[in-house]
Protein backbone atom coordinates (compact mmCIF):
# COMPACT_ATOMS: atom_id res chain seq x y z
CA UNK A 1 0.00 0.00 0.00
CA UNK A 2 2.73 2.40 0.68
CA UNK A 3 4.60 1.89 -2.58
CA UNK A 4 1.68 2.59 -4.30
CA UNK A 5 0.64 5.63 -2.31
CA UNK A 6 4.50 6.74 -3.35
CA UNK A 7 3.34 5.91 -7.06
CA UNK A 8 1.41 9.05 -7.27
CA UNK A 9 0.71 8.62 -10.66
CA UNK A 10 -1.36 5.60 -9.94
CA UNK A 11 -3.95 7.51 -6.98
CA UNK A 12 -6.41 10.21 -8.07
CA UNK A 13 -6.68 13.40 -5.81
CA UNK A 14 -9.35 14.48 -5.71
CA UNK A 15 -10.73 17.71 -4.17
CA UNK A 16 -12.32 18.21 -0.98
CA UNK A 17 -16.29 19.21 -0.24
CA UNK A 18 -16.48 22.92 -0.04
CA UNK A 19 -18.90 23.29 3.16
CA UNK A 20 -21.90 25.09 1.51
CA UNK A 21 -21.66 22.73 -1.82
CA UNK A 22 -24.48 19.88 -2.02
CA UNK A 23 -23.28 16.64 -2.95
CA UNK A 24 -24.76 16.63 -6.05
CA UNK A 25 -22.52 19.54 -7.44
CA UNK A 26 -20.08 18.09 -5.85
CA UNK A 27 -19.92 14.81 -7.50
CA UNK A 28 -20.64 16.52 -10.70
CA UNK A 29 -17.06 18.26 -9.68
CA UNK A 30 -15.43 15.10 -9.06
CA UNK A 31 -16.94 13.65 -12.24
CA UNK A 32 -16.23 16.02 -14.69
CA UNK A 33 -12.34 16.50 -13.12
CA UNK A 34 -12.34 12.31 -13.71
CA UNK A 35 -13.02 12.73 -17.20
CA UNK A 36 -10.28 15.59 -17.28
CA UNK A 37 -7.83 12.99 -15.91
CA UNK A 38 -9.12 10.25 -18.30
CA UNK A 39 -8.30 12.88 -21.36
CA UNK A 40 -5.11 13.44 -20.32
CA UNK A 41 -4.03 10.50 -20.01
CA UNK A 42 -1.95 9.17 -22.88
CA UNK A 43 -4.48 6.43 -24.96
CA UNK A 44 -3.57 3.29 -24.07
CA UNK A 45 -2.92 1.43 -27.42
CA UNK A 46 -4.68 -2.13 -28.22
CA UNK A 47 -2.84 -5.23 -28.03
CA UNK A 48 -2.80 -7.14 -30.73
CA UNK A 49 -2.28 -10.25 -31.68
CA UNK A 50 -2.32 -13.38 -28.65
CA UNK A 51 -4.29 -13.40 -25.91
CA UNK A 52 -4.44 -9.51 -25.66
CA UNK A 53 -6.22 -9.81 -28.72
CA UNK A 54 -8.63 -12.55 -27.40
CA UNK A 55 -9.26 -11.08 -24.04
CA UNK A 56 -9.96 -8.03 -26.13
CA UNK A 57 -12.64 -9.08 -28.45
CA UNK A 58 -14.38 -10.95 -25.45
CA UNK A 59 -14.38 -7.76 -23.44
CA UNK A 60 -15.97 -5.72 -26.02
CA UNK A 61 -18.26 -8.39 -26.05
CA UNK A 62 -19.33 -8.14 -22.51
CA UNK A 63 -19.27 -4.65 -22.80
CA UNK A 64 -21.69 -4.55 -25.94
CA UNK A 65 -24.05 -6.91 -24.48
CA UNK A 66 -23.95 -5.14 -20.96
CA UNK A 67 -24.74 -1.47 -22.91
CA UNK A 68 -27.82 -3.31 -24.85
CA UNK A 69 -29.14 -4.42 -21.82
CA UNK A 70 -29.03 -1.41 -20.06
CA UNK A 71 -30.77 0.35 -22.79
CA UNK A 72 -33.83 -2.08 -22.91
CA UNK A 73 -33.96 -1.50 -19.18
CA UNK A 74 -33.82 2.34 -19.47
CA UNK A 75 -36.43 2.40 -22.26
CA UNK A 76 -38.93 0.32 -19.90
CA UNK A 77 -38.68 3.01 -16.57
CA UNK A 78 -40.75 5.58 -16.52
CA UNK A 79 -38.93 9.28 -16.10
CA UNK A 80 -39.74 9.35 -12.06
CA UNK A 81 -37.80 5.72 -12.26
CA UNK A 82 -34.93 7.77 -13.80
CA UNK A 83 -34.60 10.54 -11.51
CA UNK A 84 -35.17 8.53 -8.47
CA UNK A 85 -32.68 6.08 -9.77
CA UNK A 86 -30.36 8.88 -10.56
CA UNK A 87 -30.89 10.33 -7.14
CA UNK A 88 -29.49 6.91 -5.71
CA UNK A 89 -26.46 6.87 -8.17
CA UNK A 90 -25.35 10.30 -7.04
CA UNK A 91 -25.67 9.29 -3.24
CA UNK A 92 -23.96 6.02 -4.27
CA UNK A 93 -21.20 8.11 -5.61
CA UNK A 94 -20.79 10.41 -2.91
CA UNK A 95 -20.82 7.69 -0.39
CA UNK A 96 -17.82 6.13 -2.28
CA UNK A 97 -15.72 9.15 -3.05
CA UNK A 98 -15.94 9.58 1.01
CA UNK A 99 -14.74 6.47 1.60
CA UNK A 100 -11.65 6.85 -0.84
CA UNK A 101 -10.62 10.30 0.58
CA UNK A 102 -10.56 8.25 4.52
CA UNK A 103 -8.74 5.39 2.80
CA UNK A 104 -6.56 7.79 1.12
CA UNK A 105 -5.85 10.00 4.02
CA UNK A 106 -5.50 6.72 6.33
CA UNK A 107 -2.55 5.46 3.83
CA UNK A 108 -1.07 8.52 3.83
CA UNK A 109 -0.94 8.76 7.78
CA UNK A 110 0.81 4.94 7.85
CA UNK A 111 3.35 6.13 5.38
CA UNK A 112 4.23 9.54 7.21
CA UNK A 113 4.81 7.07 10.33
CA UNK A 114 6.30 4.25 8.45
CA UNK A 115 8.80 6.16 7.22
CA UNK A 116 9.92 8.07 10.30
CA UNK A 117 9.96 4.59 11.99
CA UNK A 118 13.20 3.79 9.31
CA UNK A 119 15.90 5.58 11.63
CA UNK A 120 14.60 3.19 15.02
CA UNK A 121 16.51 -0.16 15.34
CA UNK A 122 15.05 -3.90 14.60
CA UNK A 123 13.51 -4.29 17.97
CA UNK A 124 11.63 -0.88 18.79
CA UNK A 125 10.86 -0.73 15.56
CA UNK A 126 9.13 -4.25 15.54
CA UNK A 127 6.83 -2.63 18.20
CA UNK A 128 6.00 0.21 16.24
CA UNK A 129 4.76 -1.10 13.24
CA UNK A 130 2.80 -3.13 14.67
CA UNK A 131 1.05 -0.49 16.84
CA UNK A 132 0.52 0.85 13.62
CA UNK A 133 -0.95 -2.01 11.83
CA UNK A 134 -3.53 -2.52 14.47
CA UNK A 135 -4.06 1.39 14.53
CA UNK A 136 -5.34 1.40 10.84
CA UNK A 137 -6.61 -1.83 11.11
CA UNK A 138 -9.03 -0.53 13.77
CA UNK A 139 -9.71 2.81 12.12
CA UNK A 140 -13.22 3.49 11.56
CA UNK A 141 -12.89 3.97 7.91
CA UNK A 142 -11.26 0.74 7.16
CA UNK A 143 -13.23 -1.54 9.44
CA UNK A 144 -15.91 -0.05 7.35
CA UNK A 145 -14.62 -1.15 4.23
CA UNK A 146 -13.44 -4.43 6.00
CA UNK A 147 -16.82 -4.93 6.95
CA UNK A 148 -18.87 -4.49 3.47
CA UNK A 149 -16.46 -7.00 1.94
CA UNK A 150 -17.26 -9.53 4.47
CA UNK A 151 -20.90 -9.06 3.91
Amino acid sequence: VIVLDKQYWQLIDLPKQEPSENPTDYVNRIITHMDERIQDKPGDRPVKGGIGSLLGSTASLAERAKETNLMESLRNKSTEDLRKENERLYADIHRLIKKYQGLRELVQRLRTTYDSSKGYPIIPRYSMLKSMIKEILRAPGFAEICHEANE
